[in-house]
């Protein structure tokens, strides 16, 4: 459009305004599914920590479990107490303390601990494991531990040996642990 010169450009055309409903419902919109959030890294830290604690934990558990029932042997539920009878017995060279009775059933040779006094209560062998009483070492003690039944704790008719010229008529012996005395006699 070309305008001569003097003449006014047309009046731009307004267009009235539309009506508007007092309420509309929005527009229909999809459903947008939320956004996944990723765990922050505090999070995830402490989600470590605490599955490594648990698994610690676990395995300290199961550990000991195994522990306790491959040492079994070695682990006592009841220390050695209660009593072991002895009969004594009078060979030719030695005297022979046999094991009749065993009211102490976990009793390990490396527990009970033999001492023999003389006729003055003054000690002449000084509480020595029986587990020691071997013949490597007879020359030292006079004395030998023999274990007759199988297994690793005293049983009825396991014996003692001691030699009667070191050891003679009249002294005594006394076996004992940590928890008490087991027997005591007169060696006759």
């Amino acid at each position: 459009m070309s305008m001569n010169p003097g003449e006014k450009p047309p009046a731009p055309q307004i267009q009235p305004p539309q009506p508007v409903a007092a309420w509309a419902p929005p527009p229909a919109q999809a459903q947008i599914a939320p956004k996944q959030r990723q765990p922050s890294g505090m999070k995830t830290i402490a989600a470590v920590v605490v599955i490594a604690a648990v698994l610690s934990a676990s395995l300290s558990i199961a550990g000991g479990w195994i522990l306790y029932q491959t040492s079994g042997p070695l682990i006592d539920d009841e220390p050695c107490w209660g009593g072991i009878g002895i009969a004594v017995a009078n060979t030719t060279a030695n005297w022979t303390l046999m094991v009749s009775e065993v009211a102490a059933s976990n009793c390990r040779p490396s527990d009970v601990k033999l001492t023999i006094f003389d006729r003055d209560d003054v000690e002449k062998l000084h509480s020595v494991a029986l587990s020691d009483l071997t013949l490597s070492n007879w020359n030292v003690n006079r004395a030998l531990f023999q274990k007759h039944v199988t297994g690793s704790y005293i049983r009825a008719s396991d014996s003692i040996i001691v030699q009667k010229s070191t050891y003679p008529s009249g002294y005594t012996f006394k076996l004992a642990t940590s928890m008490g005395i087991l027997s005591m006699g007169t060696l006759r």
